[in-house]
């Protein structure tokens, strides 16, 4: 018999032996810190495929930071209690939805799994249960789990039926393809979080540190495009952005190249107008009240018109009104009540969407 050391190993599973060395092995008592995919191998059985982790960027902004550090308290108090702790994000693509999950991943110094195979067997709920403390990620949920059957074996695993000590994401993008069952009910899925549009306060903040030229017209132009859209996504902040830096354009400019197209403003969207001179308002034709279609977005570019005011005898003198549609005059835009006032002078001219709260001018 050979003295020769032998550095070749037998692992079993069932029935099988598996041929390694002992150099290629490592037993660990706890999946070690890192981002992994969950995958099942009819042979082999269940393993976790190490992926590449989550890449975030240097800063985050808006209230990402104060929303990551509110789950991660709630997850850790109501771990004590042996509590899992559910969040359900909910939102277009290109929200910053997943961003969300991932900087709580990246910040718990926990394994992170991400399950993008609609497993639904007892072995699957049990390896997860098992995992104990861990950040586990459902992406796209509702298109992984697409029929109710396979949705409502996952809520087994959210009831309690099985001790889990993990945080679990359950991120999707249409909120109308989920039973409802996992809604309206903390006690499965404690904090469920909507994204919609970006807010005016973020996208601000965003070109001032990253246009080329954050001067306060561009950036009035960027707010003005983010109200053309129904869901202005992160996303597309960012191609804009890019662009713009590019080639030295307006926002309006260049948008009219990107794979960034609205078909949100139709022609039956309706604006009210208001119209000042100074800190006067006067009155309006009532053909101009009515305002149909974004400003920017349709065929008249300006707000012109005649209207009579007294002199110092009291006698009626007649006036011409006239403000241009423009980037360059835009002097205030708040994407969330899609609202915007244009200047040119001592003449201002406000839209104000009809049936959203007003700005005081």
């Amino acid at each position: 018999m050979s003295n020769e050391s032998n550095d070749q190993i037998y692992i079993q599973r069932g029935r099988e032996w598996f041929v390694t060395d002992q150099a290629s092995t490592v037993v660990h008592e706890h999946l070690p810190t890192g981002t992994y995919r969950l995958q099942h191998d009819p042979l082999r059985g269940w393993s976790f495929a190490s992926i590449d982790d989550f890449d975030i960027p240097p800063k985050l902004y808006g209230d990402l930071t104060s929303r990551a550090r509110r789950i991660w308290t709630t997850y850790c108090q109501r771990r004590e209690r042996g509590v899992s702790t559910g969040v359900l994000l909910a939102g277009s693509k290109g929200s910053g939805k997943t961003l969300l999950a991932k900087v709580v991943g990246i910040q718990s110094r926990l394994p992170v799994v991400v399950i993008n195979d609609p497993y639904t067997s007892d072995d699957f709920k049990e390896i997860i249960s098992r995992l104990g403390e861990c950040v586990v990620i459902f992406d796209e949920f509702e298109k992984v789990y697409r029929d109710e059957d396979a949705q409502s074996q996952i809520l087994t695993l959210l009831d309690g039926v099985f001790s889990l000590r993990s945080l679990i994401f359950v991120i999707v993008n249409d909120t109308g393809k989920m039973l409802d069952h996992f809604l309206n009910r903390p006690g499965r899925i404690y904090y469920a979080l909507e994204y919609g549009g970006l807010e005016r306060d973020f996208i601000e903040e965003y070109c001032r540190d990253n246009l080329d030229d954050p001067a306060e017209e561009k950036i009035m132009g960027v707010l003005t495009v983010s109200t053309m859209f129904e869901h202005f996504s992160f996303d597309q902040l960012q191609a804009l952005v890019e662009e713009m830096n590019r080639f030295e354009e307006t926002a309006q400019e260049s948008i009219k190249f990107l794979n960034v197209k609205s078909s949100y403003f139709k022609e039956w969207e309706r604006y009210e107008v208001t119209a000042w001179i100074d800190t006067d308002e006067i009155e309006i034709p009532k053909s101009l009240r009515d305002w149909r279609g974004h400003p920017l977005n349709v065929s008249m570019r300006s707000v012109s018109f005649e209207y009579t005011e007294e002199d110092e005898e009291g006698d009626e003198m007649h006036r011409w009104f006239d403000v241009s549609l423009s980037e360059e005059n835009i002097v205030h835009v708040d994407p969330s009540t899609e609202e915007f006032v244009f200047a040119e002078g001592d003449r201002r001219v406000r839209f104000r969407k009809k049936g959203v709260t007003s700005y005081v001018a």
